[in-house]
């Protein structure tokens, strides 16, 4: 029993190490949980890569020495910026509505619903089973990453935050722990619920944030991907994380902002190849913002932070891909079927003609993306009287169009990617929503039916979310071999 729980209890260390740092941030107990989630998963995968890179191996007595000595820093910091003025993204004051407490009722329950599919069965989905926990036992065996074979490297050319957390988990357990490593990554694919919130609330209200985590926990593709294993969740995690950290960092030029946009960026880009996108846009935002205050007294402050912000991009994320282009002559392998690309009228309106992914959602997100433009649009026609909430409107244009132009043009043939930056387009319909009806005032009949609707829908994504119900209630206790049998279809 021991040695069952004893790597359960060494993921909770590794989020408790990583808490300090979070807390010194201070921007409220939401704000703190989640980025100790994305500190502690971005800080185990680069000291186990630079480990392999500089010494050729780790071991768990090494890593755990390097860990702890992270979060002693961390303490350090943490009671140093303690009489630090709170930060202006803190929690909101004042209770919460019944339809508040209502909406996190459904976020929970559809959470707690992913979180016990991803510990209840071992990996079942093919790229999980193909890629990531090949490429993860893999590196637990050798206690190092994968050494580079040329042009034939492709997979192993993948950017790897989120093998390499599988194989700390291995490291813990001395085993091929399944249960705990999808249940790790679960957590980063969940934590684009807080983060949507914490932009949500970063450009309106705190009741924005919670309409846009329901929104995006009432989207089917999200359900059905956050306990996959796979890597899109989790990047669209730490980009939606940069986009909330850039539009602080837009409004108040504070350099911690700056520094936290550009982490999570890097953290993103070493999770899925795709971020490498998200940089140049990440760049053009600060270099916006310096132009913006170019006449201000702080220009030199933010110069020094963007600087700062893209530094820590570059250095987080840089030295895989460098590798890459060393050890195999490319930076990203050719592993996307462009050809496939379907640039269609049915693909460019995916989020209403794919129902069985998005349902209410994408409509949803249709109508916040042409309000979020419309109020952009008025707003630089009138600059004299800028509409509410204008910047919010322009960061989240700017961090999702191009990335769905380039899903249309390039790998259309998988609506799959579009989950990289759905969390910051509920953002998007929540606005809409909230302007709507603000302007309608729905009666009680309305929203009975409004409520009806959540529930229903909120019900749905549960059942989809738990896989192989049937056999799950024939034999709730079956054995380890019988789940592998089952979710392999051997």
């Amino acid at each position: 029993m021991i040695a069952a729980l004893a790597p359960w209890v060494g993921v909770a260390l590794i989020l408790l190490g990583a808490l300090p740092w979070a807390a010194a941030i201070r921007g409220g107990r939401v704000m703190t949980l989640t980025l100790t989630v994305a500190l502690a998963a971005g800080v185990v995968a680069l000291i186990l890569f630079w480990s392999a890179l500089l010494t050729g191996h780790w071991t768990l007595a090494g890593v755990s020495v390097v860990y702890c000595l992270f979060a002693a820093a961390g303490v350090i910091v943490w009671f140093a910026r303690r009489r630090v003025r709170r930060s202006p993204l803190r929690d909101a004051a004042g209770s919460l509505t019944r339809i508040e407490w209502g909406a996190i009722a459904l976020i929970g329950v559809i959470a707690a619903a992913i979180l016990f599919n991803s510990a209840y069965f071992p990996f079942s989905r093919p790229d999980a089973l193909g890629i990531y926990r090949p490429a993860a036992l893999d590196m637990f065996q050798r206690g190092s990453i994968q050494p580079l074979i040329g042009a034939e490297s492709l997979y192993r050319a993948y950017p790897i935050l989120v093998p390499l957390n599988y194989a700390m988990v291995y490291t813990l357990a001395g085993w091929e722990q399944d249960y705990l490593a999808k249940t790790v990554v679960a957590l980063l694919s969940l934590g684009c619920l807080p983060a949507v919130f914490l932009l949500g609330r970063e450009i309106g209200t705190r009741r924005t944030g919670l309409l846009a985590a329901l929104i995006l926990a009432l989207t089917p593709a999200f359900v059905r991907w956050a306990s996959s294993g796979y890597v899109d969740l989790p990047m669209a995690f730490y980009y939606t994380l940069a986009a909330t950290f850039a539009l602080r960092f837009w409004r108040n030029g504070a350099g911690v902002d700056a520094a936290l946009a550009g982490l999570m960026m890097g953290f993103a880009a070493f999770t899925k190849n795709a971020a490498l996108l998200g940089v140049p846009l990440l760049a053009i935002w600060l270099a916006a913002s310096l132009w913006k205050h170019r006449h201000a007294h702080e220009l030199s402050r933010r110069l020094g932070a963007t600087v700062l912000s893209l530094a820590l991009c570059g250095l987080i994320a840089a030295p895989w891909y460098i590798r890459n282009l060393i050890g195999a002559g490319f930076l990203i392998p050719d592993t996307a079927w462009t050809d496939q690309a379907e640039r269609s009228l049915r693909t460019l309106g995916i989020f209403i003609t794919l129902t069985d992914n998005f349902l209410a959602s994408g409509w949803l997100i249709l109508l916040g993306v042409a309000f979020s433009a419309v109020r952009l649009a008025q707003s630089l026609s009138n600059r004299r009287r800028p509409e509410p909430h204008v910047d919010g409107h322009a960061l989240l244009l700017w961090f999702t169009v191009p990335f769905f132009a380039a899903w249309w043009i390039f790998v259309s043939y998988d609506p799959r990617f579009l989950l990289l930056f759905t969390p910051i387009l509920c953002v998007s319909a929540a606005l809409a929503i909230e302007v709507v009806l603000q302007r309608l005032r729905p009666g009680r009949i309305v929203q009975a039916a409004l409520i009806a609707a959540a529930l229903g829908i909120s019900l749905y994504c549960m059942f989809i979310s738990v896989e192989f119900k049937d056999e799950i209630v024939r034999d709730p206790l079956m054995s380890h071999e019988a789940k592998v049998a089952l979710v392999r279809g051997q």
